[in-house]
């Protein structure tokens, strides 16, 4: 009875595992690919390759840890994993989302200087990498609460020492206010605050691009001159 109603895998969640493992290998192998090509080849050794080699491999860190796992509890419902990864793979997959956003928030800040204020700050390949470096420590660090509070638990408590059926993964916090207050710091960090600095960096480099004048083109009053004149 178990086995049929909450380990073996209902037709529609076929579905769901399939789609599962067609992601997992996309992601891994082009993410791979990716990081493979920038490595090999020194002339892609940009600026804006070593942030987009950081997204891949914040990428295939959630596909070999976290991917795997959402799949068993996405279908039988229960964390099978124990308390240690209960910790662990939360942790890793919120840091995997805020290295993402906040990688795609340098990408902006660089092309923004590089179009917008070419001569006030020049982007190296160095400070790419130190860049890379601030951005995985920040978010090892305002991650940390998240592995705290991650703790195994029963949903029928009689039933905790003959299965680990109905065990879930979840958050315990001590206080009501503390998700709240960490929930809020965590959606303006990596939501928020990113999106308003790609909305405003993006909105200038277009606002520059568009008004630019190009070298050895004729400007729209020129035209007009030329051709009161020749009228």
């Amino acid at each position: 009875y178990i086995w049929s109603e909450y380990l073996h895998p209902k037709e529609y969640e076929w579905v769901l595992i399939v789609a599962y493992i067609v992601v997992f290998f996309v992601s891994l192998i082009g993410n791979s690919l990716v990081c493979f090509a920038v490595w090999k080849n020194r002339h892609m050794r940009t600026v804006t390759n070593y942030f987009i080699v950081n997204l891949s491999l914040a990428d295939v860190l959630v596909t070999i840890i976290c991917l795997p796992a959402s799949l068993v509890v996405d279908i039988t419902e229960t964390w099978f994993f124990g308390d240690t990864l209960c910790k662990i793979v939360p942790y890793l997959q919120t840091i995997s989302v805020s290295v993402s956003v906040l990688t795609l928030s340098c990408i902006a800040q660089d092309r923004w200087y590089a179009i917008c204020h070419p001569l006030m700050f020049k982007s190296t390949a160095k400070r790419a990498r130190k860049s890379i470096v601030a951005i995985w420590v920040v978010s090892c660090i305002i991650m940390i609460p998240q592995a705290i509070v991650m703790e195994c638990s029963s949903l029928l408590p009689e039933l905790t020492n003959k299965t680990r059926l109905f065990t879930v993964c979840d958050e315990h916090w001590g206080a009501e206010i503390y998700p709240k207050v960490y929930h809020t710091g965590f959606f303006i960090v990596t939501y928020i605050a990113p999106l308003c600095l790609m909305v405003l960096a993006y909105i200038q480099i277009c606002h520059k691009l568009w008004c630019q004048q190009i070298p050895g083109s004729t400007s729209v009053i020129q035209r007009k001159w030329r051709t009161l004149r020749c009228s």
